[in-house]
């Protein structure tokens, strides 16, 4: 089944419930002011795909204000925003894999945990060009928060800015989880830290003056070509510090300028993963290496 082009709003007992086996297609809707315990705005205990919906505004007592999942669930292209919760203010994953692709999460506000996502889940959380922008955390993890070290998840030229927690301002991960971070930004986050530091980080920018620390390599795990402010350290190959020179991060382009040391800084034997089929995108959804060699960072410079 799909449903299309509707307005949902002012339901108590969540705004879209899916139940086991009816696997729907859902696009274009606006899903606003539901509340519910658990999964305010979408409640989904099966499978669903859901391209370009916008949940917002909505309120749980307890888990996933935007939406609860015990299904396998596909995003493209959504806007989840200003939705509240105890844990998970966007996306609490209960039991399922989640794929996001091209979805804008932002201004989230839960209590506890997980600004934008709190992970509960053994099957992966895959994200690939989503921007976490101004979500914060009562505790932990601004953006993210996965429970467990059992728990995989991967980021992909995706954007990270402006979000904040007490404690982690982007991520929180249980010791042992190893998530893997490639072709990133991470700006502007305020918090003690930026990421608990079992992550393997390949390709991305660190630039958070708001944060005590930085990204903290462990040696356990291989991160290397990153920018990271204050970074004066040997030894990791291509990770240097500098102000990575955004186009307008006050007005939140984070595009890298014209003058920017990220530009063709990147792993230079870095090569399509999606080779022979549609090429790599970056968080604009503009082709990767455009100018012989890989840039640090969510974006390509030069790409509208």
């Amino acid at each position: 089944p799909t449903l299309s082009d509707c307005v949902i709003t002012g339901h108590t007992n969540s705004g879209i419930r899916v139940e086991n086996g009816r696997d729907p297609l859902l696009e274009r809707n606006t899903i606003t002011g539901n509340t519910a315990t658990q999964g305010a705005g979408i409640h989904i205990w099966g499978s669903a795909t859901l391209v370009a919906n916008t949940i917002s505004g909505n309120t749980a007592g307890e888990d996933g204000g935007g939406l609860l999942s015990s299904g396998t669930v596909t995003l493209a292209g959504n806007t989840i925003t200003g939705n509240s919760a105890d844990q998970g203010g966007g996306i609490y994953m209960a039991s399922v894999s989640v794929r996001l692709l091209g979805d804008t999460i932002s201004n989230i506000h839960p209590d506890d945990d997980g600004g934008a996502i709190y992970v509960d889940s053994l099957e992966p959380l895959t994200c690939q060009a989503v921007r976490f922008t101004g979500n914060t955390a009562g505790d932990d993890g601004g953006a993210i928060y996965v429970k467990s070290s059992s728990y995989k998840v991967s980021f992909t030229n995706s954007l990270f800015a402006g979000n904040s927690a007490t404690r982690n301002a982007v991520g929180y991960w249980r010791s042992g989880s190893a998530p893997q971070v490639e072709r990133c930004t991470f700006a502007h986050n305020t918090g003690a830290t930026v990421l608990y530091s079992s992550v393997v980080a390949r390709n991305c920018i660190f630039h958070n003056p708001g944060t005590t620390t930085e990204y903290t390599m462990n040696p356990r795990y291989r991160s290397e070509y990153c920018l990271i402010r204050g970074y004066t350290g040997s030894g990791v190959v291509g990770t240097f510090g500098a102000d990575p020179v955004f186009v307008d991060p006050a007005g939140g382009d984070y595009r890298l300028a014209g003058n920017s040391p990220c530009i063709n800084a990147g792993d230079p034997f870095f090569y399509d993963p999606t080779f022979g089929r549609d090429p790599e995108t970056d968080a604009a959804g503009a082709p990767r290496i455009r100018n012989g060699r890989l840039d640090i960072g969510a974006y390509e410079y030069g790409m509208p």
